[in-house]
């Protein structure tokens, strides 16, 4: 990143990326939330670059991303309001891109967020409904395994979340993921 120019914001935004995701997984939180703050700074910067050439579809999945990235990081801290606030940010943006798949990610991430707040999981059963729709098997999976979850510890509904779980089981042994198996 030290190595790139400045004005290459598009190289700039994808290393961010990257780094930003290892940071996650590093469970390196202040590093991580610098490059969420870059991340957000270059997507607007790049927005407003590529207004004139690409239109505002493209500029609205990055900032899409970004809040997705936003809302994962505020669940992992604990801060749930702000993880239902990036959440519904990166849905309404995802939809205005015409991304489903983020759209999809950020009812996803609302949902958990909502339910470790306390609350319910229709926006897990709306993430649902639009993996389903657009054919995302991988993350039907993930959502079907968050609503089993739910299920199990919020709701006390054993039977549904069986149900759920193992549906998700099926799906990752279908596509092979072993992880998710």
């Amino acid at each position: 990143i030290a190595l790139t120019s400045k004005e290459d914001l598009a190289e700039r935004y994808a290393l961010l990326l990257a780094r930003e995701g290892a940071y996650n997984l590093q469970g390196a939180r202040e590093a991580q939330y610098r490059d969420l703050q870059e991340l957000k700074e270059l997507a607007m910067a790049l927005r407003n670059a590529q207004e004139k050439t690409d239109g505002m579809q493209c500029a609205a999945r990055r900032l899409a991303g970004v809040a997705l990235r936003e809302a994962d990081y505020a669940l992992w801290t604990g801060n749930y309001s702000d993880a239902v606030a990036a959440s519904e940010k990166a849905t309404r943006l995802a939809r205005e891109g015409g991304d489903r798949k983020r759209e999809a990610a950020g009812y996803l991430q609302w949902g958990r967020a909502l339910i470790l707040s306390g609350t319910s999981v229709p926006k897990i059963e709306r993430a649902l409904t639009l993996a389903r729709a657009a054919n995302f098997p991988a993350m039907e999976a993930d959502i079907l395994r968050e609503l089993g979850l739910s299920y199990c510890n919020v709701r006390g509904d054993y039977a549904a979340a069986r149900t759920y779980l193992e549906e998700a089981l099926r799906i990752y042994r279908e596509t092979d993921d072993r992880m998710g198996e």
